[in-house]
C-alpha cells in the first residue's frame, strides 16, 4: 500500500493534528459528531496514528485505508496521480468516511495553483469545474488558483459523495494560538479567514456543502488544555461545550478532566430518590458503555428545574443544587443524568 512516510518530529499543523488524534481524540470526536448531528456513532481514526508511524495517505491508498472497495468511477479516472495528501482519515461505526485537512496559520490556506503539467492541469481544472457546479457555487468563483488546495479537497468530497454515492464528509481543522507558527492565529482571525475563503469559492447552501465543516481548535497554552468548536455554529450559542447528545456530552466532560461531576438520579414518586453525585466517568468505564445503549432525551431548562424539584422533594439525604453549566438527559424509567460541562 503506497503511503507517505513522515518523520517522527514535525511542527505546526502536522504536529498538532497528531497530538489531537493520538492524545485528545475525544475532543475532536465530540466536535465532529455534534456538527453533523450524528447519533449513536463513534469515530475510528485511520491516520495520523502513532502505531502507523504517522503515515499520510494519498491516491488509491487513502481509499484503501478508509475501506472503500467498490466505486462507480475509479480515482485514477477522476484525478491525476499524486493527488491530495490527506492530513487525517477516519471512519465511523456506521460506515461514514471522514477526510481531514488541517492548518495552523492562515498563510497555509493560500495555494495559487497546481504544479502539474499543462495537459494534466487542464484535466484538474475540468474536475474542479464539475465539483464547483455540484456544490452550487457561484459561477464566477475561481477554484483553480489562490485557494486551490481547499478546492481540490472539496473536489474529492464530490468524488466520494457525489459521483460514487459514499457517505463521506470533509472536515477542515484550524489550530488557533499554535505556539510554533510565525504569527499565531486567534480564533476570531480564523473565523474571518474561513468566512473569506467560503466567499471566495462562492460556496452556498447545498447537499454537498452540508457535508463540510470547519473545526477551530484553540490550543491555548500549547497542548495543555485544547478545546474545539465548529465554525460557523449551527445556531447562536455562546457555550460551545453544550452538545445535544448524551454520548457527545459524556465525551466532552471526560476530556475536561477527572474532577468534573455528573449526577445520576432515579426519580421516584413516593419514596427516596436514588442519587449518585461524583466524578465523571473515564473512557474505560464499563458502566458508561451500558449507559450508551439507553435512549436519552435532552432535557430543556424549564423541564430541568421541574425534574430537580421532584428529585429534591423525595430526596431526604441532601438537596441537589448543581453549580456551573450542566446538561441533563432523561432516559428510560425516569432515569435522569446531569453532566457538568463547565
Amino acid at each position: 500500500m503506497p503511503k507517505r512516510a513522515r518523520p517522527l518530529k514535525v511542527r505546526r499543523s502536522e504536529h498538532w493534528l497528531r497530538t489531537m488524534v493520538n492524545l485528545h481524540a475525544s475532543i475532536l470526536d465530540a466536535a465532529i459528531i455534534r456538527a453533523f448531528n450524528w447519533h449513536n456513532s463513534s469515530i475510528d481514526w485511520r491516520s495520523p496514528l502513532q502505531s502507523d508511524q504517522y503515515a499520510e495517505y494519498y491516491d488509491q491508498s487513502f481509499l484503501d485505508r478508509l475501506g472503500v472497495t467498490e466505486v462507480i468511477m475509479p480515482l485514477r479516472e477522476f484525478w491525476p496521480r499524486s493527488g491530495p495528501r490527506w492530513d487525517g482519515l477516519a471512519c465511523t461505526s456506521d460506515g461514514k468516511l471522514i477526510l481531514i485537512e488541517a492548518k495552523a496559520h492562515i498563510d497555509e490556506m493560500v495555494t495559487f495553483r497546481s504544479k502539474a503539467s499543462p495537459e494534466t492541469l487542464l484535466r484538474i481544472e475540468d474536475r474542479l469545474e464539475q465539483a464547483k457546479e455540484a456544490f452550487h457555487a457561484s459561477k464566477d468563483a475561481c477554484w483553480h488558483t489562490s485557494l486551490y488546495q481547499m478546492a481540490n479537497r472539496l473536489a474529492h468530497l464530490y468524488y466520494l459523495a457525489g459521483i460514487n454515492g459514499k457517505d463521506a464528509y470533509l472536515v477542515f481543522i484550524d489550530f488557533a494560538n499554535a505556539p510554533d507558527v510565525p504569527e499565531p492565529v486567534s480564533c476570531e482571525e480564523w473565523q474571518g479567514a474561513v468566512r473569506l475563503a467560503h466567499k471566495s469559492l462562492g460556496l452556498k447552501e447545498s447537499k454537498l456543502s452540508r457535508r463540510v465543516i470547519t473545526i477551530i481548535v484553540d490550543l491555548k497554552n500549547g497542548n495543555g488544555h485544547p478545546s474545539a468548536y465548529v465554525y460557523p455554529p449551527s445556531k447562536k450559542e455562546e457555550d460551545t461545550m453544550i452538545v445535544p447528545d448524551f454520548r457527545e456530552c459524556a465525551m466532552q466532560s471526560m476530556s475536561l478532566g477527572k474532577d468534573r461531576d455528573f449526577c445520576e438520579l432515579y426519580l421516584q414518586d413516593n419514596s427516596d430518590t436514588e442519587v449518585y453525585w461524583g466524578p465523571c466517568w473515564q473512557p474505560d468505564d464499563m458502566y458508561l458503555q451500558e449507559l450508551m445503549d439507553e435512549d436519552w432525551q435532552l432535557v430543556e431548562r424549564a423541564d430541568e428545574q421541574e425534574l430537580l424539584q421532584t428529585a429534591n422533594q423525595f430526596n431526604r439525604r441532601y438537596q441537589i443544587e448543581p453549580k456551573g453549566k450542566w446538561i441533563w438527559f432523561l432516559g428510560e424509567n425516569r432515569h435522569l443524568i446531569g453532566i457538568n460541562v463547565s
